[in-house]
């Protein structure tokens, strides 16, 4: 890089010395970066009365001019829209001004509209800022609940002005079933017409607030976002989702997710007629279809039990490592474990080793 110097006259009037040495290119790499900050989070429908609980909630904070409270609704468009246990991330850069931000951050914590997952993760570690992140922040329960709603806006202007929309569908795909012919798992016709004519389940919301204010206040917000991403936002909407399936053979279900609703959440969840709903679960399913292929039977009572009892682990933590290894996860995530510590991993070390070698398990033992 060449470094030019130019001698001219300062601001001062006395003689200065500018450096003019910036690598072509630079200045165009931070406009788009800033371009993308501007636009990331922009358009994402909220409801008008989570916006407005928001700025009553700060109404005695400060005053909120047009720059805050463009900063607001830009802020309740994250908060609204995070991924469950991560939080939201907000940034001082994308908002108009640092000062803008630094009262986006504080105000929100400080009124009760959203909380600090980690108040230090700005801060780099190691003498490295690549390990410098953006605050996240996790909604109130308040916040997400004024979110619920059949009209939305997505833009600051149309909420100044009245103008709202109705809430976009999930999907508009009129195929609900996606099979994969390389997994050589088929389903049949049967199933597949039923999949894919709908689950005939909506979401009673009276409910589901009745069961989540039976929660301790820390895991409502948690548990609502959960429950918003298995049934989405509407009131009274059928539920239709769309079912892929993966090279392993299982289907998941996406848009909405209904298969990952909190158990505790359920009772909410009622046909078209209001009939109770049956929880059907079969003992050691996936463990029987897989001893069913390779020829081998099973042990005499739970099957998670007896390799716990060979191998001196609980139940829970042997399903933990049989479920992934059985719907084709890779080495490293058998070990399921919420933190990674040596002594969690040795103990998880003699069951993997048992599976790996592929030990028949003897009949009627």
């Amino acid at each position: 890089m060449k470094i030019r110097i130019v001698h001219g006259r300062g601001r001062a009037g006395n003689g200065a010395t500018k450096y003019q040495g910036r690598p072509k290119g630079d200045s165009a790499i931070k406009r788009s970066y800033a371009k993308y900050d501007l636009e990331r989070g922009a358009n994402r429908p909220v409801t008008p009365e989570a916006v407005s609980w928001a700025e009553e909630r700060l109404s005695g904070y400060n005053k909120l001019n047009s720059a805050r409270r463009r900063a607001i609704f830009r802020a309740v468009q994250l908060l609204c829209h995070f991924r469950s246990g991560h939080g939201a991330g907000l940034p001082q850069r994308l908002f108009s001004s640092k000062m803008v931000g630094s009262f986006i951050q504080h105000a929100f914590e400080e009124c009760g509209i959203a909380t600090c997952v980690d108040p230090d993760s700005w801060k780099p570690t190691k003498y490295n800022f690549k390990n410098a992140k953006a605050r996240s922040f996790l909604p109130s329960f308040e916040l997400l609940w004024a979110d619920i709603g059949p009209d939305v806006v997505s833009r600051y202007e149309d909420y100044v002005s009245g103008h709202r929309l109705p809430r976009p569908p999930l999907h508009t795909l009129t195929h609900l079933v996606w099979e994969r012919k390389e997994s050589q798992v088929l389903l049949p016709r049967n199933v597949r017409e039923c999949l894919g004519s709908g689950t005939g389940l909506k979401c009673d919301f009276d409910t589901l607030r009745r069961l989540l204010f039976g929660l301790p206040e820390e895991q409502r917000s948690q548990k609502l976002c959960a429950a918003l991403q298995s049934v989405g936002r509407r009131p009274l909407e059928h539920l239709r989702p769309v079912w892929r399936q993966h090279i392993w053979g299982r289907f998941y279900s996406e848009a909405p997710a209904v298969i990952n609703m909190p158990n505790v959440l359920l009772p909410a969840l009622h046909d078209e007629e209001r009939q109770p709903l049956w929880c059907v679960d079969f003992a050691s399913f996936e463990a029987r279809i897989a001893c069913s292929i390779a020829g081998q039977p099973l042990p005499n009572g739970d099957f998670y039990e007896f390799l716990g009892g060979c191998c001196g682990l609980d139940r829970a933590r042997v399903k933990q490592i049989v479920n992934p290894m059985l719907h084709g996860q890779r080495w490293e995530h058998l070990y399921y474990v919420p933190e990674r510590r040596k002594q969690a991993l040795h103990e998880l070390l003699p069951l993997v080793k048992c599976f790996s070698t592929q030990r028949p398990c003897p009949a009627g033992s």
